[in-house]
């Protein structure tokens, strides 16, 4: 056999976090909203990604309940094994439309953490979304592949592997990010992984870990911290992170300006910032951009709630970027300067919905510019309440 062959086969058989003493058990335990939840217990093993492919086939041969979502969800526990199943398995729970995840007290390590990336639903309309869900409590860890030397015959053996293996991890190091970016994940995420020493585990612990993978939390715990230094948090989320503040509201050139809007004040602050988006602009429809404009204008000027309120809302109901205002806590965050898009945002507005009984908190924000206003630089996550906390903060 080659060195290459065997410098392959032992990194496959080397992908485990713990002895691969039993084989994985996989089987149906129940249903969730009238999903079925399958279960995958123990180390990942050859042939354990054909055990999953044969009871997915089974389910996937039934009538689903409605279109879309998931055909099933999958319970991992697993200290992980062998890297090639453990894509195998993430693979087919990809196209079979399968969600991934990791309850309170299980752990998905190794091969199983790459599995879990798999996780996904199918749209109404056709499509995948993603779908991996971790419980506080559980434990999601990742590692990077290795040679284990005593798996090989001889030290000659070993000498003559060196020569190939700098080619094959090359290869599976571009399997590991090709793969990650199907899963709609940072492939950067994945590099940082690959650097990492064969004991030397990355836990998911951190928000920026939770966003990075795409994962949504089960059973979240809301930030401690008061709404005000949440709003700074919030906003240094949607303005990209590019010149951060700390959660006091501070940075190196002093204090930052962080203000409780009523709902009028809200509206009339996005409006002002409103009109000078108009005022900029260019191109077509000049005329009518101008009439709004004058119309923000006049409703501002007259200094009626009422009519502020309705022009707001009419603007929202076709389309403009504004905020709802009337729920929660709106706060205006300003007096720093942060560089992005040709711009200087200048100040940030976030409404936050604290969390009530059985459901999260809710966020809403949008940033103001010297010229008008701009939607968020970052996405806003599934799971708004993340945006509350700072970056680092450990949530698992």
């Amino acid at each position: 056999m080659s060195s290459l062959k065997i410098l392959i086969l032992t990194i496959c058989l080397a992908m485990c976090a713990a002895s691969l003493s039993r084989a994985a058990e996989v089987k149906l335990i129940g249903e969730r909203n009238g999903i079925p939840v399958l279960r995958f217990s123990g180390p990942i093993e050859l042939g354990d990604s054909a055990k999953v492919r044969s009871l997915l086939e089974t389910l996937s041969s039934r009538k689903r309940e409605s279109v879309g979502g998931s055909l099933a969800i999958i319970d991992l526990n697993s200290p992980g094994g062998i890297l090639i199943e453990g894509l195998k398995i993430g693979e087919l729970l990809h196209q079979y439309e399968v969600g991934t995840l990791v309850r309170t007290g299980s752990s998905c390590m190794s091969a199983c953490a790459i599995a879990f990336l798999g996780g996904t639903f199918g749209g109404v309309t056709g499509g995948k979304g993603i779908q991996r869900e971790l419980e506080q409590g559980a434990v999601l860890a990742f590692h990077g592949f290795y040679l284990d030397p005593a798996s090989l015959r001889s030290k000659s053996e070993l000498k003559d592997s060196k020569l190939a293996e700098f080619s094959v991890a090359k290869i599976l190091s571009s399997l590991l990010i090709s793969y990650a970016t199907t899963m709609g994940v940072d492939p950067k995420w994945i590099s940082e992984m690959l650097t990492k020493a064969e004991d030397e585990f990355i836990v998911v612990k951190s928000v920026d870990d939770v966003l990075r993978l795409r994962i949504s939390l089960l059973n979240e715990k809301a930030p401690v911290r008061p709404l005000a230094q949440q709003a700074v948090s919030a906003c240094n989320h949607l303005t990209g992170w590019r010149r951060p503040l700390l959660p006091t509201g501070t940075n190196n050139n002093g204090t930052v300006r962080v203000v409780t809007l009523t709902p009028r004040s809200a509206r009339v602050e996005i409006l002002k910032h409103l009109i000078k988006d108009f005022h900029e602009s260019s191109g077509s429809s000049q005329s009518a951009k101008y009439s709004v404009e004058r119309l923000i204008w006049l409703t501002l000027n007259s200094g009626k709630e009422a009519e502020i309120n309705n022009l707001y809302d009419d603007l929202r109901r076709i389309g403009l970027p504004l905020i709802s205002v009337d729920r929660g806590k709106t706060f205006l965050v300003d007096g720093w300067t942060v560089v992005g898009a040709g711009f200087y945002v200048m100040g940030c507005v976030v409404n936050i919905s604290p969390a009530r009984t059985g459901a999260s908190a809710s966020l809403e924000g949008l940033l103001l510019r010297t010229y008008g206003i701009s939607e968020p630089f970052l996405q806003m996550p599934s799971d708004q309440f993340l945006f509350l906390f700072e970056r680092y903060d450990q949530i698992l």
